[in-house]
């Protein structure tokens, strides 16, 4: 397994899944497919493709919709919790395949023009123009790609990470994505829309969070600086909540 597959299997354990009782995040992706929608895209009947589909809150909220959706992701963990929901569900035109998608072989795949559809949702896949270049030769009629847009701030992790020396930044963001398609002369949509979640869990649990935010961008984390900046913020609490306040950028585009 890749440091990255490793990375992303240590966050699964607390990733959100999906959850049809879970109204706010169901209405949070439906608003994304409906922003898709009414740039064309067509959803009902299609066979997709979810690249980077983490635990698969999209992958299935599509698959109620298209015809098949195959959801591909770098974590095994994150595969194994989709699959695990999909089953919960009973859901049965879903299926994966771990990959990377930067070192993923699409014609040995079978996936060149398969699908209809190439999807992705908060995935740093699809950075540079080689992935976008994959995506299009998987898809026939639309590219969606959902991303960090212009805003990301959480006090606490903010905290951490200027501690640590460093930087509470907007990772792969559909400014990015659109500089690449213009490069690329995609002629292709952005919208912007504001999404917010709370986190909440136990002392060690909130630690090793934190340490993962860190170290996946290449900072080694102090625990013990961590405890105290938790202890300074919610004294002897054992239960640690904090918020995100973020935007995301949708963006649709055909493929070449």
């Amino acid at each position: 397994m890749s440091d990255e597959g490793k990375f992303w299997s240590e966050k699964a354990k607390n990733f959100p899944v999906y959850n049809e009782n879970d109204a706010e995040d169901m209405a949070a992706i439906n608003a994304i497919v409906k922003i898709a929608e009414s740039h064309g895209v067509v959803i009902d009947g299609k066979k997709i493709i979810d690249i980077g589909c983490g635990t698969g809150r999209h992958t299935l909220t599509l698959a109620k919709r298209a015809k098949a959706v195959t959801g591909t992701d770098v974590s095994p963990a994150m595969v194994e919790t989709l699959l695990t929901t999909s089953e919960k569900y009973s859901f049965n035109n879903v299926d994966t395949l771990v990959c990377d998608w930067h070192s993923a072989n699409i014609k040995k795949n079978g996936w060149l023009k398969f699908f209809d559809i190439a999807w992705a949702a908060m995935t740093s896949a699809l950075s540079g123009r080689e992935a976008v270049e994959k995506m299009n030769s998987c898809a026939l009629e639309s590219c969606v790609c959902t991303a960090w847009g212009r805003k990301r701030e959480n006090e606490l992790l903010s905290e951490v990470f200027k501690a640590h020396g460093g930087e509470l930044n907007i990772p792969f963001s559909a400014v990015n994505l659109s500089a690449t398609l213009k490069e690329m002369n995609i002629a292709h949509t952005l919208d912007f829309l504001e999404n917010s979640w709370d986190s909440e869990a136990d002392r060690t649990d909130t630690v090793k969070d934190m340490s993962w935010h860190l170290e996946i961008n290449g900072i080694k984390a102090d625990c013990g600086l961590i405890e105290k900046i938790l202890h300074r913020r919610y004294g002897d609490s054992p239960r640690i909540a904090h918020k995100t306040f973020m935007e995301m950028g949708v963006l649709t585009w055909r493929p070449l």
